[in-house]
């Protein structure tokens, strides 16, 4: 994982409200400048470029750019730009965008996390679920909820078995 905080606008030199032309612009501007070809042997310029390219593959894709102002606004995660500036709240650093590989896989990831399909049942009985096994439990979540954690207070249904008759039903002496 990268080690800098990554603030694509600041890359670029744009505003945040910069429009597609702005950012093509700006991109081609730093590109020339800082391309490995006009500076031989600079390893600061070669790097610069780097994230030159970085900044306009995200900002230059519209829906890429939109999931990167959404992820980088919420405070203390370390995505970069933080939340907005003046906001008063804390902004991390460390995380590069690069590390998702253009956002490639996180359909699947939350996919995963937040299938809505309902999963096989086990079969019920009167008793509740056997000892050691799990309950399954679907709730729903707000984003920033899943994405900085938090309490949720569920009510789980317990069948506790009957002192008198061990959670038959059968009064005693009948069965």
């Amino acid at each position: 994982m990268a080690t800098g905080t990554k603030d694509f606008y600041r890359t670029l030199g744009v505003s945040e409200k910069a429009s597609q032309v702005e950012i093509k612009s700006a991109y081609r501007t730093l590109a020339k400048k800082y391309h490995p070809d006009a500076n031989l042997g600079n390893a600061k310029a070669a790097g610069r470029f780097k994230g030159i390219g970085e900044a306009y593959a995200v900002l230059s894709d519209p829906e890429k750019r939109k999931h990167y102002d959404q992820i980088s606004r919420i405070p203390n995660l370390g995505f970069g730009r933080g939340a907005p500036r003046g906001s008063g709240a804390p902004s991390g650093g460390g995380f590069s965008f690069e590390d998702l590989e253009g956002f490639g896989g996180l359909g699947d990831i939350f996919s995963s996390i937040f299938d809505r399909r309902p999963k096989a049942a086990a079969p019920e009985t009167n008793r509740g679920p056997a000892k050691g096994r799990s309950i399954e439990y679907s709730v729903e979540i707000s984003f920033l909820t899943a994405v900085k954690g938090g309490k949720i207070s569920i009510d789980v249904p317990i069948t506790e078995g009957c002192a008198t008759c061990g959670g038959s039903g059968a009064s005693p002496g009948m069965g």
